[in-house]
């Protein structure tokens, strides 16, 4: 099947195609890790220090290369192309606009929730519940009425409205970011040991940020999603289920999931766990969202990757193929 049909935060409802490197097709097992660790560990304590230097140095000018040539590739294209749908940004102070719609926003939803968090006991667990309630309710409207508006009215300029790309980000994107990073604020009694606490927490946030990587450069991501310009032009995004999507079908959603627990865990408390618990309400809510819309658009081929592919979490059977893919590709 070679049409995309993974979903995430809005912007993956599609995706540009990009080449990647491929990996070895054969699934990397659980029991097989250590073995691979050991034999890698074996291997270069059998280098002698020159011979690693040497190893060391030519494989970090290969990997510098490459990772300049497909980011320079991606870049180029993905900027062009939001500049297309976004004459505006063009201008140094339409760069600006569009910082200051994220930055401000994001700014004033922390310090409220940084006020709020303080009037009561619970109440980091209350705003982050107020702020969810508000990113389901901003998400609805957007994903069953904006952008069918946008659609309708973008036909013929093939342009976004000037107002369409800053409210994307001050009323989505921000909201759902300010929810990732709550966890990290709230306050409480000790929940764990801190060797156990804070070497849980930062594993978590480093598998969510390197699923989160994957999928952005596995998947043809670009600024493009940032903007929320796929939603209203589909048809310029090419649907794909392969790399991290032939395992979640929406591994960013998962990889913030992943960093505001790790974020609940560093902080180390009950509170601030059930705080970063809280955001998968909209988390889901979304997913729901994208998935009905998607079915809407590719019918019976969105509900067959539904039914082979899981949401958030991969089958067990999966995980090591999963774990592979996001530590190993080139």
């Amino acid at each position: 099947m070679d049409i995309i049909t993974h979903t995430d935060l809005f912007p993956s409802a599609t995706r540009r195609r990009a080449d990647s490197c491929t990996i070895d097709d054969r699934p990397l097992e659980l029991g097989e890790i250590p073995w691979v660790v050991g034999s890698a560990l074996s291997l270069l304590l059998a280098m002698s220090d020159d011979q690693a230097k040497r190893w060391a140095v030519a494989w970090g000018a290969w990997r510098a290369r490459h990772m300049k040539q497909v980011e320079k590739m991606s870049e180029t294209s993905s900027v062009d192309f939001v500049k297309e749908r976004i004459p505006w940004l063009r201008e140094g102070w339409g760069k600006a606009i569009l910082l200051a719609s994220f930055a401000l926003p994001f700014s004033g939803y922390v310090f409220v929730l940084w006020r709020i968090d303080r009037l009561h006991p619970y109440g980091a667990a209350m705003s982050q519940m107020a702020l969810s309630v508000l990113a389901c309710i901003t998400s609805y409207y957007v994903m069953r009425h904006t952008i069918y508006r946008l659609r309708d009215q973008c036909k013929l300029t093939r342009r976004l409205p000037n107002w369409a790309a800053p409210f994307y980000l001050a009323l989505v994107i921000a909201p759902f970011f300010v929810l990732m990073i709550h966890p990290i604020m709230v306050n409480g009694g000790r929940l764990l040991p801190i060797w156990a606490a804070i070497p849980s927490g930062l594993l978590l946030i480093v598998f969510g940020l390197l699923i989160r990587g994957s999928a952005m450069t596995g998947s043809g991501f670009s600024l493009g999603h940032a903007f929320g310009i796929y939603l209203v032009f589909p048809e310029d995004g090419i649907l794909v289920d392969k790399e991290v999507y032939a395992y979640l079908r929406h591994p960013l959603s998962a990889g913030v999931v992943c960093i505001a627990i790790g974020f609940g865990f560093v902080r180390n408390s009950m509170l601030a766990i059930l705080t970063a618990l809280v955001y998968l309400i909209p988390i889901l809510v979304e997913m729901k969202l994208e998935d009905d819309e998607l079915i809407e658009r590719f019918g019976d081929a969105h509900r067959r990757y539904m039914k082979e592919t899981r949401a958030l979490f991969p089958r067990r059977q999966d995980f090591g193929r999963l774990l592979k893919l996001i530590l190993f590709r080139g």
